[in-house]
């Protein structure tokens, strides 16, 4: 999300652009809309009203809506400077909207909105702040695989005994022990999981992709081809992985499987332009 609020600064050019704000709509929120219907009818959902919760209480799709909820945010700002306030007054408002209805769509919006502004607030000071910001990069990259150690996405049990194994060598009290574990377990870890180690992780893999961009040209072109499609690889390959290939026993197969139709899927409609505007917004 940081890699997107730094492209939304760099190129996007949505300040106070009203046409740019119309063809981000088109492209954001045509494939989301279209998607979460196909993949509400796929599980039986027929009814405006279920349709309409698929959208904008627990969306499959969420990265798409986040986004462009973010880059409504950015039309309001100016091009040369970083407009604080609107920034502060739109991170708040969606933080009191979470408070209020508690959806899905709303907890991912508060959680990736710092994120999001960093790359983009980065993106208007870099070239103050590339010089130390380089020099950080390795340190977090390196310091990533060790924080995987208490990484907990959904099973926070294999992490909170690795805490107490080396609570246990520090020669830590069980009461004490027994505190650090109740405030991880209850909030420690989220923020160990949403801060820290996507900070690191983030530096990891700019640091991965600042290689490849210099020194493996062969791997940069491939990628660069895929980008090209990444909206319409990632719309496909989520759908069909929640509907088949994510029940798959042979996890090589689902993989693949999960790269090569989207591929052939977005050849195939990109080939008719009408589908294409319906399916991708382009």
């Amino acid at each position: 999300m940081m890699v997107v609020g730094y492209i939304a600064s760099k190129y996007g050019k949505i300040e106070r652009n009203y046409t740019k704000l119309v063809i981000r709509f088109r492209r954001l929120m045509i494939p989301y809309i279209s998607w979460t219907i196909i993949r509400g009818i796929s599980l039986g959902h027929y009814s405006v009203i279920k349709i309409l919760l698929d959208i904008f209480e627990t969306p499959l799709y969420w990265f798409l809506i986040v986004q462009f909820i973010y880059e409504l945010i950015v039309f309001g700002c100016d091009k040369d400077k970083v407009k604080w306030g609107t920034i502060i007054l739109g991170g708040g408002g969606l933080v009191v909207a979470f408070i209020i209805f508690r959806t899905e769509l709303l907890r991912q919006a508060v959680l990736y909105y710092p994120y999001y502004f960093l790359g983009y607030i980065y993106e208007k000071n870099e070239t103050r702040l590339h010089t130390v910001v380089d020099k950080l990069i390795p340190l977090a990259a390196v310091l990533y695989p060790i924080s995987m150690i208490f990484y907990s996405f959904k099973d926070r049990t294999i992490a909170v005994k690795r805490l107490k194994a080396i609570m246990q060598v520090m020669g830590l009290t069980n009461r004490i022990q027994e505190l650090l574990v109740e405030v991880a377990y209850h909030g420690g870890f989220q923020i160990y999981n949403y801060v820290v180690v996507a900070i690191l992780g983030s530096a990891f893999y700019f640091l991965i992709a600042k290689l490849i961009n210099k020194h493996c040209i062969v791997v940069k072109q491939m990628l660069c081809i895929l980008g090209k499609n990444t909206l319409q690889i990632f719309v496909i390959s989520v759908f069909c992985y929640v509907t088949s290939f994510g029940k798959m026993e042979n996890w090589v197969l689902s993989l693949v499987s999960c790269i090569a139709v989207p591929l052939l899927l977005t050849k195939l409609i990109s080939n008719n332009q009408k589908l294409s505007k319906v399916m991708f917004g382009i």
